[in-house]
C-alpha cells in the first residue's frame, strides 16, 4: 500500500513539474502575428485588406483599412476592421502611416485592441498630420499590425 502512495505522489509531482515547464515556455514565447502592407494609391474611399498567420497551416488575422472622406485636404481618421480566426486571445496594435515622396511622415495614427477567436472589431484611428501637409503631399502609406497572444489573463 505504501508503495502505491509513493508512486501516486511521484506521478503527481512529474505532472506538476511538466505543467510548470509548459506554462513557462508559453509565457516566455507567446504566439506573435504580424500583418501589414502598403497603402497605394492613397485616395478617398480606398479599401485595403491584409492577412497574417503565425504558421502556414494556421488560421489568419485579417486587417482591412478603409480610407475615409477627405475634408479640408485631409483624411481625419481611418476605419480599420480586424477579424481574428486564431485560437486564443490576443492584444494588438494597429498603426497607419503616410509618407511623402521624400520619405518623411505626413500623417500617422495608432490604436490598440484585444480580440479573441471569431471576433470582429471595428476601430476608428484618428490621424495626426504634420503641420502644413495635406493629402496632396502623400505618396503612399502603410498599415502595420502586431498581435501577441495573451497567455495569462492577468498579465
Amino acid at each position: 500500500m505504501r508503495g502505491w502512495i509513493q508512486l501516486a505522489l511521484l506521478i503527481a509531482a512529474v505532472v506538476l513539474i511538466a505543467t510548470c515547464i509548459i506554462l513557462a515556455i508559453r509565457v516566455l514565447t507567446p504566439v506573435r502575428v504580424f500583418v501589414g502592407g502598403p497603402l497605394y494609391p492613397v485616395a478617398e474611399g480606398m479599401r485595403f485588406s491584409f492577412s497574417g498567420r503565425p504558421r502556414p497551416e494556421s488560421p489568419v488575422v485579417r486587417v482591412t483599412v478603409y480610407l475615409g472622406r477627405v475634408e479640408n485636404g485631409r483624411i481625419d481618421s481611418v476605419k480599420v476592421k480586424v477579424e481574428c480566426y486564431l485560437y486564443g486571445r490576443y492584444r494588438g496594435t494597429v498603426r497607419v502611416v503616410f509618407w511623402d515622396s521624400k520619405g518623411e511622415v505626413v500623417a500617422s495614427g495608432t490604436a490598440t485592441l484585444e480580440i479573441s477567436r471569431m471576433e470582429v472589431k471595428e476601430l476608428e484611428i484618428p490621424l495626426s498630420w504634420t503641420e502644413g501637409k495635406s493629402l496632396k503631399d502623400v505618396a503612399w502609406g502603410q498599415v502595420e499590425g502586431e498581435f501577441v497572444e495573451v497567455v495569462l489573463p492577468w498579465w
